[in-house]
């Protein structure tokens, strides 16, 4: 689940922006674009299991709809 969301919004940052970053740096600059709790209810959970603790996962259904949507968005004008 981690992994998926913050590579996630590492691409999507990367998408849309074209600066390449870290998972962490891609879900700061997700969470300062997106306010949707639900989105920020899954960079919570990924970034607490990236620091090491368990948090409750969401619901892998939850994480797909993510998943779905960074697949759906733009893509960045070359």
């Amino acid at each position: 689940m981690a992994y998926r969301v913050l590579n996630g919004a590492r691409s999507w940052r990367y998408v849309e922006t074209g600066d390449l970053g870290s998972k962490v740096e891609g879900a700061a600059w997700l969470e300062r674009r997106d306010p949707d709790p639900g989105v920020r209810g899954l960079l919570d959970a990924a970034l607490s299991y990236q620091l090491g603790a368990t948090p409750d996962p969401p619901a892998g259904s939850t994480v797909n709809a993510f998943v779905d949507r960074v697949a759906a968005s733009p893509q960045r004008a070359q």
